[in-house]
């Protein structure tokens, strides 16, 4: 696939808004779940990065500071017509490389179980037992990054 770009998106941008879209169909809406207004009100403190192909939103991350060396890797979406292709893998590379350019030197995160393996050959490490978080089995992973 060609012409994907990943872009750092504005707080209540288009683009935002189709990341949520992304988010809640992905994330959301297979739990039977949906976005409430306060759900999102953290968003603005967060740096957020869309891959767009052709105009559209079609994989998302985000990152929540969590103190001065630290983010929270969250809300990690790829539409599922676009799996397999390497855009999950873009989106955390440039989620580090966005960590580290803001001397940032430890990216946390809730794994699904489902998503373990992917986390693990990007380098994440296990640093919790499974636990649930909106119902469903979660780790914690982190990974320090050279900066």
């Amino acid at each position: 696939m060609t012409c994907i770009n990943i872009q750092q998106v504005e707080y209540h941008s288009d683009l935002y808004w189709q990341v949520v879209d992304l988010r809640e169909k992905i994330l959301r809406k297979p739990l039977g779940l949906k976005f409430s207004s306060n759900d999102l009100t953290g968003d603005n403190n967060d740096i957020i990065l869309a891959a767009c192909f052709q105009n559209k939103v079609i994989g998302c991350v985000q990152l929540q500071p969590v103190d001065k060396q630290t983010y929270k890797l969250r809300q990690m979406a790829v539409d599922k017509t676009f799996r397999r292709q390497g855009i999950g893998k873009k989106l955390i590379f440039e989620a580090e490389q966005t960590a580290r350019n803001k001397h940032r030197n430890k990216i946390i995160l809730h794994a699904r179980k489902t998503a373990l393996n992917f986390y693990k050959k990007l380098k994440y490490k296990v640093t919790s037992e499974k636990f649930f978080e909106i119902g469903i089995a979660h780790y914690q992973m982190e990974k320090k990054l050279d900066i």
